[in-house]
């Protein structure tokens, strides 16, 4: 559905039905990345673009996901974190070019089910998770500029928590 300030409009919807996937962009200029299905036995690495209008399948993520975050546009996007195929926790991240993924510098610490943000695929925030043991209270930075594109611990929230929604940049988030 479309929001336009007031109200919800019905548009296109997803070629593959799933839930747990990442976003990012515009209404008019967006992708959403991974997923599964419930109760999220089997996950997807597909990528689907919106253009306004409708969705097209385009460039896989390298690895199957779901509980992934991500940050970005339409053409220049991260994916990170998120629940692996083998049923954990996992930091990989994927970069973006408005047409393939490319692994980068992993999270720093596994999670989940977190809360992410950033306006491209050269900065982004992960906040919180869950670990596969535990609620995580760390914040991550990524930096495209470091060697490989790099995450950076940038402290701690104060209560541990997963599963909640947040936005942010590498300079201001929210959950």
């Amino acid at each position: 559905e479309n929001w336009n300030g007031s109200s919800w409009t019905e548009v296109g919807d997803l070629n593959t039905t799933r839930r747990s996937t990442t976003s990012s962009g515009t209404t008019t200029a967006a992708i959403a990345a991974g997923g599964g299905n419930a109760p999220l036995t089997t996950l997807y690495a597909n990528v689907e673009s919106w253009n306004g209008s409708a969705w097209t399948e385009v460039g896989d993520l390298n690895e199957a996901r779901a509980q992934v975050s991500g940050a970005g546009i339409q053409t220049s996007a991260l994916a990170y974190g998120g629940l692996n195929p083998s049923d954990s926790a996992t930091g990989k991240t994927e970069q973006w070019n408005g047409s393939a993924w490319t692994e980068t510098g992993d999270l720093s610490q596994v999670r989940r089910q977190h809360q992410g943000g950033g306006a491209s695929a050269n900065s982004a925030i992960s906040m919180s998770g869950y670990s596969d043991t535990a609620n995580v209270a760390s914040v991550e930075t990524f930096s495209a500029n470091a060697p490989v594109g790099a995450w950076s611990t940038g402290g701690t929230i104060n209560t541990a928590r997963s599963t909640g929604k947040g936005a942010g940049t590498t300079s201001a988030g929210l959950i």
